[in-house]
């Protein structure tokens, strides 16, 4: 078989998938710029990646929002732990009471949750 001939019945191939991915991108996403027939293959190829990782992309920045927020909750309490001294009384919730804790321990507690939670970021 020549050359020519594999190669041309290799980018037919690739030419039909191409179309066939834009057709299922169109129907999926309802992107106008899949309706014009001559869109780029590049483009498809990336609208096709776009759409499929958004699930992926949404799930990561969702979870960086909630390490940001227990970030931001973390350092207002070391804030306000370290305006206390040793006559201070510290509480701690464990599910509906109130326990007595150790102000270091407590700020230790803290110090570590923070570590953990930049790390993660």
């Amino acid at each position: 078989v020549l050359k020519p001939v594999v190669e041309k019945k290799r980018r037919d191939r690739i030419n039909q998938s191409l179309a066939d991915l834009r057709s299922l991108l169109l129907n999926h996403t309802s992107d106008a710029r899949l309706q014009n027939p001559k869109i780029e293959k590049a483009e498809i190829l990336e609208l096709s990646m776009l759409s499929h990782m958004e699930p992926y992309v949404s799930k990561s920045m969702s979870a960086r929002q909630k390490l940001e927020t227990q970030l931001t909750e973390n350092n207002i309490v070391k804030e306000e732990l370290d305006l206390l001294d040793s006559t201070n009384v510290v509480y701690k919730l464990i599910g509906p009471v109130l326990v007595k804790q150790d102000l270091d321990e407590a700020k230790a507690t803290v110090t570590k949750r923070l570590e953990y939670i930049n790390g993660e970021m």
